[in-house]
């Protein structure tokens, strides 16, 4: 990690980072695109949605893995 303080005030630099959010969030779409979207901001939603949604699996993916949990005596959560 990077050490913010050493360089500058922490709360200048996250003034610094909330205006350039502003300014890429107000950047002219690109056509067939609904929003800006900041590095790494689709994959913090997926994971949200996840954490609270599950994995989604193939169905014959769980049927395989209710019949091993079966065969092993495991029983599953879902």
């Amino acid at each position: 990690a990077i050490e913010i303080a050493a360089f500058m005030p922490v709360d200048a630099f996250k003034a610094r980072v909330d205006e350039y959010i502003r300014i890429v969030r107000q950047s002219e779409l690109e056509a067939g695109s609904s929003e800006v979207l900041l590095p790494g901001e689709r994959e913090f939603r997926t994971a949200e949605n996840r954490r609270r949604d599950g994995i989604p699996m193939p169905v014959t993916m769980l049927t395989q893995l209710e019949k091993i949990a079966r065969d092993i005596g495991i029983a599953l959560a879902w």
